[in-house]
């Protein structure tokens, strides 16, 4: 279908009017959309973080990022049922994924705070 589309817009002069951006070499970069944004800061940044919905760019990214990779482990994954690709979420891949980006001393823990403050399984089933 793609194909089609580029085929229709170099044959028809006025289909390429509304396309300029199809036809002009020039204007292409401005049309097209800086995924750099959602870059975290960083060495060995990358779209694909932690948390495989988007940490977000800069700063905050980068500090999102470093929080799923040390006490607020987020163990998502993407089922067949999901508009995204499937995707099993496991600990090791994550941990694989943090030394990677923060060093080998950077380990996930998943239970830490609750470890730290005490909760419960009761505890959470209590709360709202």
């Amino acid at each position: 279908k793609l194909g089609k589309f580029f085929h229709m817009i170099e044959e028809d002069p006025e289909e390429q009017s509304e396309f300029p951006s199809m036809t002009n070499d020039d204007d292409l970069t401005h049309d097209c959309f800086d995924l750099s944004v959602f870059l975290p800061d960083g060495d060995n940044a990358r779209i694909t973080t932690s948390d495989w919905s988007g940490s977000g760019g800069g700063n905050d990214g980068k500090s999102w990022d470093f929080q799923l990779c040390t006490l607020v482990v987020d163990p998502i994954g993407f089922s067949p049922e999901s508009m995204f690709p499937t995707r099993r979420w496991t600990y090791e891949a994550l941990t694989e994924y943090c030394q990677s980006r923060y060093g080998d001393k950077v380990t996930p823990k998943p239970y830490a705070l609750v470890e730290e403050f005490k909760f419960s399984y009761e505890d959470l089933k209590r709360s709202s």
